[in-house]
């Protein structure tokens, strides 16, 4: 199924690889945006439908358009997660910090880091 995806948001850029942002994302529980060094802006997602995962979709026109054919993500177990915040590390990974419910029903504070190529 097509990843159908419809943003609004303001930026801000009040240094070079931070990005401030008010957002909506249709029928995710939450998203971020980051600049990552070579310029494209990764926006990393929240999604508690099958497959339930934490996404990461790129775009190489400052939020015109993203490349949904080829999300880069985590698969969770359980729905019940969320109120992430991201982060690019020193490599140009993007770390996703995020509370999540594990297999357990034990809720905590997770990290995922998804590889940007």
């Amino acid at each position: 199924m097509e990843e159908k995806i419809s943003i609004q948001a303001a930026f801000k850029r009040p240094c070079k690889n931070v990005v401030q942002t008010r957002a909506t994302w249709s029928g995710r529980k939450s998203c971020r945006f980051l600049f990552l060094a070579d310029g494209r802006l990764a926006l990393i997602v929240g999604r508690s439908l099958p497959p339930i995962s934490i996404r990461l979709y790129l775009s190489s026109d400052e939020g015109e358009s993203f490349d949904t054919d080829n999300p880069v993500e985590s698969r969770l177990a359980n729905p019940d997660h969320g109120y992430s915040t991201a982060c690019v590390h020193h490599n140009g990974d993007v770390g996703a910090i995020y509370y999540a419910v594990a297999d357990d029903e034990v809720t905590g504070i997770h990290q995922t880091v998804l590889e940007v190529n």
